[in-house]
């Protein structure tokens, strides 16, 4: 019986460990969640993104910034 608690219990350990990675990491590229309070500073960038390329002007166009692996 200890072997099953020992197992049950590291997998309840490493479904918890996924979960608060996997909020971390949906925080950081969405900005949201509950981590994405320490990955903010991309907000300069995109509002010099919206200036450049205003969107009353250049209606249906898309803007592709980022790294070169789109």
């Amino acid at each position: 019986m200890k072997e099953r608690m020992k197992i049950a219990l590291a997998a309840a350990g490493c479904t918890a460990s996924a979960v608060v990675i996997g909020l971390a990491v949906t925080g950081r590229q969405t900005g949201w969640g509950p981590f994405g309070f320490l990955f903010k500073g991309f907000e300069d960038e995109v509002r010099a993104i919206e200036e450049k390329y205003d969107a009353q002007t250049r209606k249906k166009e898309i803007v592709f910034y980022g790294a070169s692996n789109f």
